[in-house]
């Protein structure tokens, strides 16, 4: 009996646990709807404003600016870079976070220590920070508590804090780790530099063409001063958008994966517990036969 009421006990557990992971796939299902939604209206004005600092990129006064890689100082080792590390707050969502740390001692050796004095870390969910302080890594800001509604505006001045530093030369690049949605099942870690902007070399000859037909006033420079902070602020909540979709995508799954193993571990102590039942039955009516034979 008390093997019964231990199987019992297991499967009660386990439907528990069940009715858990259904619902927070449900949950997650629902604002991966939103998050869907967010990245869908902001995407359009991302690539027009990329567009736009490609035009004024190809412009020569704009190719001066700060904002862009220059080729000639790439053998140089520059001062500080700062990281930003986007995770998620809570956990059960499979592999997504696991994904950017397997990422950063990768960053971490082929990249910053080869090209720069100082490294730091600006830290966006609860799990990042965790993973960084364990491991040591010098954390320069910590931002956790994101929430479903994205506290923007703590974000985005931690982004024009650094913004700021890299216009006086106290930050010579800022890079960004996080995981891009593509679609239910799939996503993908990025790791990207954000500042000094780097520029792809187009292949098709008719972009120079069309740049040349415009006129700037005032000058590329200037317009470049007030537009680039618009573009990384953009890019920001853009990954922050793309990050909270993974996030929602990942945990449907993961609970989705869970809710089926929990199933067919609750066939198997089915036919367990039918088995010990049957068992104990069997038992229970050979010790009556047994001491109805030994009566007569």
């Amino acid at each position: 009996m008390s093997k019964l009421k231990e199987i019992r006990l297991r499967i009660s557990s386990i439907k528990n646990t069940q009715q858990i992971t259904r619902a927070m796939k449900v949950v997650s299902a629902s604002k991966l709807r939103k998050a869907q939604q967010n990245i869908e209206n902001i995407r359009p004005y991302s690539l027009a404003l990329k567009e736009m600092v490609h035009r004024l990129y190809d412009t020569l006064e704009a190719k001066d600016s700060i904002f862009f890689d220059k080729e000639n100082n790439k053998g140089d080792k520059k001062k500080r870079a700062v990281v930003m590390v986007i995770t998620t707050d809570k956990g059960l969502c499979g592999s997504l976070n696991v994904n950017i740390f397997k990422e950063i001692p990768k960053l971490v050796k082929e990249e910053l220590k080869e090209n720069y004095d100082n490294f730091s870390f600006a830290v966006f969910g609860k799990k990042g920070y965790e993973y960084l302080k364990r491991h040591d890594y010098v954390i320069d800001c910590n931002y956790a508590d994101l929430g479903d509604a994205l506290q923007r505006k703590e974000v985005l001045n931690y982004v024009i804090h650094f913004l700021k530093d890299y216009k006086e030369g106290k930050l010579d690049a800022l890079y960004v780790m996080y995981n891009s949605y593509k679609s239910i099942i799939q996503r993908e870690t990025v790791v990207s530099q954000i500042l000094p902007i780097k520029i792809q070399k187009s292949k098709e000859p008719a972009q120079d063409k069309i740049s040349g037909q415009y006129l700037y006033e005032p000058n590329p420079k200037e317009i470049l001063n007030n537009l680039v902070p618009l573009y990384v602020e953009n890019i920001a909540l853009e990954i922050l958008f793309d990050n909270v979709a993974s996030e929602h995508s990942a945990r449907m799954v993961a609970m989705d994966a869970a809710t089926n193993n929990a199933g067919d571990i609750l066939k198997r102590l089915l036919l367990q517990f039918n088995r010990a039942r049957q068992a104990s039955i069997t038992k229970e009516l050979i010790e009556i036969i047994s001491g109805v034979e030994s009566i007569n």
